[in-house]
């Protein structure tokens, strides 16, 4: 936690106590409050040198009489040589400093207050680095529009204070994006989760899985840190995610698919396009469309711009090449399935397989049905991944949807392997099948 060390004069307290708390609960700082006690700030301002910044409040009662260098010597030394911590100064009333004083970080306490909050809010945060950050950078929304009433709405609500707010009106999602975007520095990380059609457990442990922790204590970390948690398509009522302490959660109606018309395509623009149609609506991987396409970077990247521009496609996230498809779905072949369950497979092999684990939704019943060894093969690799995030739901979850097929396809030892693995995540004792515990099965 950030250690913020604010001097100020008596006249000041309420204004100081302000800004202490939106520091404490908008930032994760902890503020230690100094009164002058009659002297001015520069007398007492090096005190804070071992806390990680400084903030001081002006005004005539706290400031040295005269603006020359005499009254503020060190503290001006300290901000001309950019030193650490870093000093910021909040004018509360006019009086007057030295013009080099102006390096430091100056906010001015006027008749926009809450302007000056949020300001002292985003330096605050930057403080903290980029350390705890999922990386999810929002891309530009392409055609803005949010209303101006609903945007002030969405940062009173949840900028300024902390709590759940949902969006119902047509295309949610876009106004979310662009306030995720706009409101990104006044949090310390942004988790964007494609909720439609998921159940609750799976959300919870994608967010556990963002916040680097396990499923049960991600309310914790969510309570004590400044986030905001956007649930992307959630469907009746939203997913619950307790609430109290400093996170912010943004829901979202589900979106409808558009019928527009594309343009003549190249076959290389139509073959990502196919291949887009086979993956998740609402979120989806670039280079998992660009396996499942066949197509090179260069190759996707190019077709890729050809569906933006048409509005297939937007960017949801460039910085992991995360996009979402506005346009409708089209026809969706057994070979089309087929690649895109050996795209969901090798992702699952490799790092950052977390980004496609929701498409295990739809490309594991099929590989189930129509090829074991690859449902295998997936299911297996899902249920490493998940069982050591501890996200157990999820992993009990595959698991008695692969015993079911094991058996389906007479593999015996695959299946009683199943079983012990499912009754050490469930907690269950394991018994073996005896001859005469199995169905039968026509084959």
């Amino acid at each position: 936690m950030v250690d913020v060390f604010l001097c100020y004069a008596a006249g000041d307290q309420e204004i100081a106590e302000k800004i202490s708390m939106r520091l404490e609960r908008g930032a994760e700082c902890q503020v230690l409050l100094e009164d002058s006690a009659g002297e001015a700030v520069t007398e007492i301002w090096d005190s804070g040198l071992t806390s990680s910044a400084i903030v001081l409040v002006l005004s005539p009662d706290s400031a040295p009489k005269s603006a020359g260098r005499g009254g503020w010597g060190s503290l001006l030394e300290h901000v001309e040589r950019n030193a650490v911590p870093p000093v910021a100064c909040v004018v509360v009333r006019e009086c007057r400093y030295p013009p080099l004083l102006e390096r430091a970080k100056i906010f001015r306490w006027g008749k926009e207050v809450t302007e000056t909050l949020r300001s002292m809010e985003r330096w605050a945060l930057s403080l903290h680095g980029e350390s705890g950050r999922s990386g999810f950078a929002p891309a530009p929304v392409l055609q803005p529009g949010t209303r101006r009433e609903l945007f002030e709405e969405l940062l009173t609500k949840l900028v300024d204070g902390s709590g759940a707010f949902r969006i119902a009106e047509h295309d949610a999602w876009r106004v979310a994006q662009e306030f995720a975007r706009a409101a990104a520095d006044h949090f310390r990380d942004v988790i964007w989760v494609d909720c439609e059609g998921r159940a609750r457990e799976a959300v919870i442990g994608e967010v556990a899985t963002e916040l680097e922790s396990l499923p049960e204590q991600a309310p914790e970390i969510l309570a004590e840190h400044r986030i905001l948690v956007v649930l992307d398509g959630v469907d009746g009522e939203p997913v619950v995610i307790p609430l109290g302490g400093r996170t912010s959660i943004l829901a979202t109606a589900p979106s409808p698919e558009s019928g527009l018309d594309t343009p003549d395509l190249d076959a290389t623009t139509l073959r990502l396009r196919q291949a887009t149609s086979a993956c998740r609506r609402a979120r989806f991987s670039l280079e998992l469309a660009k396996e499942i396409a066949g197509l090179s970077a260069a190759e996707v990247n190019r077709s890729a711009e050809s569906l933006v521009a048409a509005g297939w496609l937007h960017p949801l996230d460039l910085h992991a090449g995360m996009y979402r498809r506005i346009g409708g779905a089209v026809e969706i072949s057994g070979d089309l399935r087929r690649r895109h369950a050996v795209a969901v497979t090798n992702s699952l092999a490799r790092e950052g397989c977390k980004r496609d684990l929701a498409e295990l939704d739809t490309a594991l019943p099929w590989a189930l049905e129509h090829e074991w060894e690859l449902g295998k093969m997936m299911g297996r690799r899902a249920c490493r991944f998940l069982e050591d995030k501890k996200r157990y739901w999820e992993a009990e979850k595959v698991y008695n949807a692969l015993i079911p097929a094991a058996e389906a396809h007479a593999d015996m030892e695959e299946a009683e392997s199943l079983r012990r693995n499912l009754a050490w995540i469930t907690g269950t004792d394991y018994r073996p099948v005896e001859p005469g515990d199995q169905l039968g099965f026509d084959f």
